[in-house]
């Protein structure tokens, strides 16, 4: 009976993982044309990769964004299978794991059944904001399969006896787990809140009785494969640029330069943004090299660099200067060091610590605001699942197809034919959304709102079972301790969009809803695990070693 009742649940999973991939597949992948900073450049490089030139003949942008989404594109591509359908795949891969994992360490088979329904049926992963072909969907696949193999990695490390056999999967979990976060580090560099969430949970499972070199082993495993995709990366942008990066926003002498730069003390102490026009003036008088750039940046692009795009027009504007990207490496790496010596010697005033490309100095922080950002960002933007919702992002592209109540519609550049050769699945015609009365949008919007009022009225109660699990386990309870590491995770990352949205763009509101989509399913997880704690039936210190079936 116990054998045939676990049968019987196998096709829980079976029928909902197929549910999941038909809802993903009835909304085509959404091209985003003449978007030459975000999507169709993932496009462009990706049809590079295919040709078997690396990226490319390099422009501009070539080494502006980590190559992990264009290898995607590239590595799915003899599959045959559209970018979205792929991503659900790696998505709900992960959100197995993630369900056998703390079924088996909650000893009930129910956790894992609610948690895996959460997340096939997540209306974030269904959406539109999912369909663009960019990298945001998946981070999010990897980023749940990151967190599924950390919670099996954990299980590992508390219900094994040492032998050789457990040092093999040892290996094997943590060298996944490793080369996962590493493509995750060449996709999207400010994904660490995701290894952040990671190392949370290998904490609470090397908290039972594992010996400092058991600890060691996994995480220098983990660690080595970790840097291979970044290494191999660099290594072929060397090989092809002279220039050993992973990519320039993050790494390299433009972040160098950025984080120099950005510390110079502005004279007007009320504006917080970075590089306003009065931090820019003095690098100027003592920096030739920057001296260059100011006609070139100062002029009819002085409107966007007092808005979101000034990191952008800096970074391209030396392109007429320079014809490879050893050459503007250096060019950057010149103004660092000029502003480095002014600030050494006293010509500039100089302060703070820099945080990265696009945002101030630390010192520099409207942290109220940022608090107010991050309350509206989880209740506006993640809570009524905002980041389910079609979108105006891509209407205002296209008048017309709003006016028909197609909700966007993108314009062909003259791309098309090198979208349709790099990446499967295409609509036709091409970026043409449904309409706004169809039955897949309206499902859509009704399962997304649907989520948003379930979720809401389960945060308050996910919380206090996970308040009251650690209160009557003197702090034990090593499933709270998991719930609890997901959240802080998610609090990080709605603190980095909190930054960048006060100090580089305007809100969320205007377009970045898409950067939730990974957010979503963590925050759900722990949410489900917080209830389970609440409901009762687990073990009062986070579930003994059982062979209790995940199904």
């Amino acid at each position: 009976m116990g054998r045939l009742s676990r049968i019987g649940w196998g096709w829980w999973y079976v029928v909902l993982g197929g549910l999941s991939l038909g809802l993903r597949a009835s909304l085509p992948p959404i091209p985003l044309f003449g978007s030459r900073h975000d999507d169709e450049l993932q496009a462009t490089l990706a049809g590079a990769l295919l040709r078997g030139e690396w990226l490319g003949e390099w422009t501009a942008l070539t080494l502006s964004k980590g190559p992990g989404y264009p290898l995607f594109l590239a590595g799915i591509h003899p599959l045959g299978l559209p970018p979205t359908i792929a991503q659900q795949v790696i998505y709900l891969g992960g959100a197995g794991l993630l369900a056998v994992g703390l079924a088996r360490w909650g000893a009930q088979p129910w956790l894992g059944r609610a948690t895996f329904a959460a997340l096939a049926l997540n209306p974030a992963m269904l959406s539109f904001s999912a369909s663009r072909v960019y990298r945001e969907g998946l981070v999010a696949a990897l980023g749940v399969l990151a967190v599924g193999l950390a919670v099996m990695l954990a299980l590992h490390l508390r219900t094994a006896t040492p032998t050789r056999r457990w040092w093999a999967g040892a290996i094997g979990w943590s060298g996944a787990l490793g080369l996962v976060l590493g493509v995750l580090a060449i996709t999207r560099a400010d994904t660490i809140w995701l290894a952040a969430v990671c190392a949370g949970i290998l904490a609470v499972g090397m908290c039972v009785g594992r010996s400092a070199l058991m600890a060691a082993g996994v995480v220098v495993v983990a660690g080595a494969l970790y840097a291979i995709p970044s290494a191999v990366v660099a290594q072929a942008n060397a090989h092809a640029y002279g220039l050993r990066t992973v990519d320039d926003f993050n790494r390299g002498p433009f972040a160098q330069m950025w984080s120099a730069w950005v510390r110079v003390q502005p004279h007007s102490p009320d504006r917080a943004d970075a590089l306003w026009v009065h931090q820019r003036a003095p690098v100027y008088a003592v920096s030739p090299a920057a001296e260059r750039l100011a006609p070139l940046v100062e002029g009819g692009s002085a409107v966007l660099l007092e808005a979101q795009f000034r990191a952008w027009v800096i970074y391209e504007a030396p392109l007429g200067q320079v014809s490879t990207a050893s050459e503007r490496a250096d060019y950057f790496r010149q103004i660092a060091e000029d502003i480095t010596r002014a600030c050494a010697d006293g010509r500039l005033t100089c302060s703070g610590t820099p945080v990265g490309v696009g945002m101030p100095v630390v010192q520099r922080f409207a942290w109220a605001q940022v608090a107010r950002t991050m309350a509206a960002t989880l209740a506006d933007g993640l809570l009524r699942m905002r980041v389910a919702f079609v979108t105006d992002e891509v209407s205002a592209r296209s008048p017309e197809a709003a006016r028909r109540g197609v909700p966007g519609s993108t314009v062909d550049t003259g791309t098309g034919a090198a979208w349709s050769a790099a990446v499967r699945g295409l609509p036709s015609p091409p970026g043409v959304l449904p309409r706004v009365d169809s039955p897949i949008l309206i499902g859509q919007q009704f399962l997304a709102r649907a989520y948003s009022v379930v979720w809401v009225v389960m945060l308050l109660p996910a919380a206090l079972g996970v308040l009251l699990a650690l209160a009557r386990s003197r702090l034990r309870n090593q499933l709270a301790w998991v719930a609890i590491s997901c959240w802080a995770g998610v609090g990080a990352h709605l603190g980095i969009l909190a930054i960048f949205s006060v100090h580089a763009a305007n809100s969320l509101a205007d377009g970045y809803a898409h950067y939730l989509l990974a957010t979503a399913p963590i925050a759900l997880t722990a949410t489900v695990i917080g209830v389970a704690l609440l409901a009762g039936g687990l073990p009062p210190r986070g579930g003994p070693a059982t062979a209790v079936p995940p199904m």
